[in-house]
């Protein structure tokens, strides 16, 4: 007969309407999950909100990219673990980990202005330019790649020595 799912479902699944497909049941402990990574943003999530979130995923599905709302709060499937690989779906039990990743933190970064940091590299760039163009450019790079939207505080600081 007719079997109707839903169109985030099918789109994880890459699977089209009007198909014909194979189901066949299968045993829980065949596709029980060993760890599932949520990532969310913009939201706090306390202890006592991911204690009870992972009570409520024992024994459901999950699928990669999957979004669930709790208490308010939404929160996506970025990754799935079983027998060591990754997986596109599995199933939730009481032994699988349940791993939270933030996309929105505070991060305060603290950078010495020094004489060496005028100083020159091997390939004749300052460290000062190498800390800016380099690894800062990275950073926002990769937070851009994984839809972050962490507050970055820098602060520039230096020390000085005087005699008397």
């Amino acid at each position: 007969g007719p079997l109707s799912i839903s169109q985030e479902v099918a789109h994880a699944f890459n699977l089209s309407g009007l198909r014909e497909v194979c189901i066949r049941r299968v045993d829980k402990d065949e596709v029980a999950l060993d760890l599932v990574e949520f990532r969310f943003k913009d939201q706090g999530l306390s202890r006592s909100d991911m204690w009870r979130f992972t009570n409520s995923l024992i024994d459901k599905g999950m699928y990669i990219s999957r979004k669930l709302l709790f208490a308010g709060m939404l929160l996506k499937v970025s990754g799935l673990w079983a027998k060591g690989e990754t997986v596109k779906s599995g199933v939730v039990t009481d032994s699988t980990r349940i791993v939270f990743r933030s996309a929105s933190s505070q991060f305060f970064l603290f950078i010495q202005v020094s004489s060496e940091i005028w100083e020159f590299d091997p390939n004749g760039d300052t460290y000062f330019d190498k800390a800016v163009d380099g690894f800062l450019k990275d950073l926002f790079s990769v937070w851009k790649d994984k839809e972050c939207n962490h507050q970055l505080t820098l602060i520039f600081f230096a020390r000085k020595y005087s005699r008397n």
